[in-house]
C-alpha cells in the first residue's frame, strides 16, 4: 500500500496544487501525504496484487468521483474553479463532506492517471461501477449533468464518453439489448417513450461486457 500512496502523491501533486493555490506549498505536500494515507481506507480502495488499481475500488462513490474527474478532463485542463465546482457537486449529489470530497478527488485523479488518461479511465471505471452497483448510474448521471452544465456545452470527446457511460445503465434497465448485429432498442424502451415498437422482438440474454474485454489492457 505504501507504493500506491507514494505513486499517488507524485501523480496528484500538480493537479492538487491547481486546486488549492492559496495554500502554502510546503504544507500542501504534507497534507497530500496524510490525505492519501487515509483516503484508500476511508473511501473504499484496496490495492489488489496482480490487478489494475481500478479493481481495488470497492465503493460506488469513489468510482463516480473518478468517472466525473475523467469526464471533466475530457473537456480540457480543469481550472481551479472547475475543480471547486466538482467538489461541490460531489458534496451535493453524493452527500460527501467538502473536505472528504477534496480528498476523494485526489484519489480519483490518481486512478485516472493509472488508466493512462481520461478516456481509457472512463471505459475501465464505468465497467467497475457496473459491477459494484448498476443502480449507481442513477447517481452518476446527475453528477455528469452538472459538470456539463457548468461548461455550457460538451466537447466531442465528452459526448462520445457520455454514450459509453450511459450504455451499461441502459443495458441493465433492459432498454437496450446486445445482438451479433449490434445494439438494439428493446420493447421496454419503446414502451417507455410511448411507442408501440416492433410487433415481435427477440433480444438474447448477453453479459453486460464481453468476457474478452472485461479486464481491458
Amino acid at each position: 500500500m505504501i507504493f500506491v500512496i507514494l505513486g499517488a502523491i507524485s501523480a496528484a501533486a500538480i493537479w492538487y496544487w491547481r486546486f488549492s493555490m492559496a495554500r502554502d506549498a510546503a504544507r500542501e505536500i504534507g497534507s497530500i501525504a496524510v490525505d492519501l494515507a487515509n483516503a484508500p481506507r476511508r473511501f473504499g480502495f484496496r490495492r489488489r496484487a496482480n490487478a489494475h488499481p481500478v479493481e481495488g475500488v470497492d465503493e460506488p462513490d469513489l468510482a463516480i468521483a473518478a468517472i466525473a474527474t475523467a469526464f471533466l478532463e475530457l473537456g480540457g485542463m480543469p481550472t481551479r474553479e472547475d475543480q471547486i465546482a466538482l467538489a461541490a457537486t460531489l458534496n451535493s449529489q453524493l452527500g460527501i463532506p467538502p473536505d472528504d470530497a477534496e480528498e476523494m478527488m485526489i484519489l480519483a485523479r490518481w486512478l485516472v492517471g493509472e488508466c493512462q488518461g481520461p478516456q481509457p479511465a472512463i471505459t475501465r471505471i464505468t465497467k467497475r461501477l457496473a459491477k459494484l452497483d448498476p443502480k449507481a448510474f442513477q447517481t452518476l448521471l446527475p453528477v455528469l449533468n452538472e459538470v456539463g452544465s457548468r461548461a455550457g456545452s460538451l466537447s466531442d470527446r465528452q459526448r462520445d464518453a457520455l454514450e459509453e457511460i450511459v450504455e451499461p445503465y441502459l443495458l441493465q434497465q433492459g432498454f437496450v439489448g446486445r445482438t451479433p448485429r449490434g445494439r438494439v432498442l428493446t420493447l421496454k424502451a419503446f414502451k417507455h417513450i410511448g411507442l408501440s415498437g416492433p410487433a415481435r422482438q427477440s433480444v438474447p440474454e448477453l453479459p453486460l461486457f464481453d468476457p474478452d474485454t472485461e479486464n481491458g489492457p
